[in-house]
């Protein structure tokens, strides 16, 4: 059986890159995530490796138009020598939308290559805000009216599962799973009293679509846990992100599901 630990709940309140290839040359923009409420980490990825030189260089463009380019937006040149680079765009505006792309720039011949647009809105609203009876720990940089929020309480430790046995489902890690998660594990047998069953038997703040996170909404969550604790003390919340372990609701074999480490920065 899946031994006993705390478990953290999630109410659910609720980035499009691709390649372009030109000549021998693979630009692409990879994916993006907001580092700040006024900045957002953009990777991007230049094939074959390009040595830097005074001639070469590659980084990110962004602005508000589409297509943004060098000589109309504003961009940032890598200072990462890989074929793998990532970019820190700052000082935006919340709210404002955004187009993003990695571009490759030889002066020699007057060739500049680029991948092809992501686009992203910058939250109007901050993490560590007070949101939908929680407090807010992700946005979705797509669409800010979208994000998660974790419960001002901790609940009672309990089991991930009371049976030894894979559940159908409930193996989603990414950003959205943890919801569907946590219904597999509602429809498995032997849940009554689980972390699991906590959540969706809550109902907080007026609030009653809590469910146990998938193991990445759970690591993002430890990533902010600072902020996010210091929001629930001021809103009046219980003891929460102490030095624990914290159940997530992606399971890993027939004993164990996955289970982040508050106490580890």
């Amino acid at each position: 059986m899946k031994k006993i630990l705390k478990s953290i709940i999630l109410v659910l309140f609720l980035i499009a890159c691709n390649k372009e290839t030109e000549s021998n040359i693979e630009i692409r923009t990879n994916g993006m995530r907001l580092s700040s409420s006024t900045s957002i980490d953009i990777d991007g990825f230049i094939s074959p490796y390009q040595s830097s030189t005074s001639y070469k260089k590659w980084g990110i463009c962004y602005g508000t138009n589409k297509n943004p380019t060098v000589e109309n937006e504003s961009s940032i040149e890598s200072s990462q020598n890989s074929t793998s680079f990532t970019v820190n765009i700052p000082d935006l505006i919340p709210g404002q939308e955004y187009y993003a792309r990695a571009y490759f720039e030889n002066i020699n011949n007057d060739q500049i290559l680029y991948g092809l647009n992501c686009n992203f809105t910058m939250p109007s609203i901050e993490i560590g805000e007070l949101k939908e009876g929680g407090v807010v720990f992700w946005v979705n940089p797509n669409d800010t009216s979208h994000g998660l929020v974790c419960s001002l309480y901790s609940l009672s430790d309990a089991r991930w599962s009371f049976q030894q046995e894979v559940i159908d489902g409930a193996d989603g890690k990414s950003i959205g799973d943890g919801y569907q998660n946590t219904i597999d594990i509602i429809n498995g047998s032997s849940y009554s009293s689980s972390a699991a069953d906590q959540c969706v038997n809550l109902v907080q703040n007026g609030y009653s679509d809590w469910f146990l996170p998938s193991s990445e909404e759970l690591y993002i969550l430890s990533s902010y846990r600072d902020i996010v604790n210091n929001s629930i003390q001021d809103n009046g919340g219980g003891v929460l992100l102490t030095q624990s372990n914290y159940w997530s609701s992606s399971e890993y074999d027939t004993e164990n599901a996955i289970v982040v480490d508050f106490g580890t920065d």
